[in-house]
């Protein structure tokens, strides 16, 4: 198992990915999502429906579903031939050295927006996060309007955010 595949095999399970899942599961009028910056994450195979589903990620994305399609492109530089009707965007912001623009883009792919970052965490707590501490003055700098619904959810001692926005 590769390192990617490890990383996501151990969140699989986590109350936030459940959340997620949970959100996208209760709209019942969509017929296609894409989660964007989604590198290897299992979030598109767990939802329970049949519906359009598309992986969007910078790098190569293994094959993990006939199911999912798969985009490997720079998502600033993207132009969608569609309009989904969700957008994910897991885990992904704090990564970013302009995580604005980023944020931005996601209203103009999916007409619901979900996204989800660390809530709070410290800075320096994850080498690999550039915008921690994050928290919902910040997201909404980013995204330039408050969330229609937000959840925080724990697991084993850190929280991530859940912004839903319709």
């Amino acid at each position: 198992m590769n390192s990617i595949d490890k990383y996501y095999n151990e969140r699989k399970d986590s109350n936030y990915y459940k959340k997620v899942i949970e959100i996208i599961n209760s709209f019942s009028e969509i017929s296609s999502v894409i989660d964007i910056g989604a590198r290897r994450s299992p979030v598109l195979e767990d939802i329970d429906k049949s519906i359009y589903k598309c992986s969007l990620d910078i790098q190569p994305i293994k094959e993990y579903s006939k199911e999912i399609n798969m985009i490997t492109v720079d998502f600033l530089k993207w132009d969608p031939d569609r309009k989904y009707d969700i957008a994910l965007c897991l885990q992904v912001l704090e990564h970013l050295d302009n995580p604005k623009k980023f944020a931005q883009k996601l209203f103009s792919v999916g007409k619901i927006v979900i996204i989800s970052v660390p809530y709070k965490w410290p800075k320096n707590f994850c080498k690999y996060h550039v915008q921690d501490p994050v928290d919902e003055t910040l997201i909404k700098e980013w995204v330039e309007r408050d969330p229609n619904m937000s959840y925080i959810i724990t697991d084993k001692s850190v929280k991530r955010i859940i912004c839903v926005y319709l």
